[in-house]
């Protein structure tokens, strides 16, 4: 999934950056949109796992994403993801721009400017890209 995604985004002249480290973790996939960086963590099924590394990502990105493949949104999740500043993608390989956006991710309201300055300094020694 997340070849394909970063296939898709460079198709669309978007920037995007495979297993990110970010302090102790990694990111799945980082995005330079409008330089604001984006996280996105994939899970094929554990959607709770993936929401808590995306809330740890919010530390070094102005939006974290949790992206699953095309499935149904349970109350649960729905009741999660509204309560997080982090947002949910499906992605779609029927959809022609991959990802449908679910629910928005919210500004990070825990960016760490160093965390932020760490990570942009990744991104431009290309060891990740």
């Amino acid at each position: 999934m997340v070849e394909l995604a970063k296939r898709t985004l460079a198709s669309l002249g978007v920037p995007a950056y495979m297993s990110v480290p970010c302090f102790s973790r990694c990111i799945d996939l980082v995005l330079l949109e409008n330089d604001k960086l984006v996280a996105v963590e994939f899970k094929l099924r554990d959607w709770r796992r993936g929401l808590i590394q995306a809330e740890h990502h919010l530390v070094a990105v102005d939006f974290s994403y949790v992206c699953l493949p095309v499935r149904e949104v349970t109350p649960k999740m729905e009741k999660m993801f509204n309560e997080s500043d982090v947002g949910l993608l499906m992605l779609d390989v029927e959809y022609p721009r991959l990802f449908k956006f679910v629910f928005p991710a919210k500004p990070s309201r825990r960016k760490w400017s160093i965390g932020e300055k760490w990570l942009r300094k990744a991104l431009e020694m290309e060891v990740i890209r």
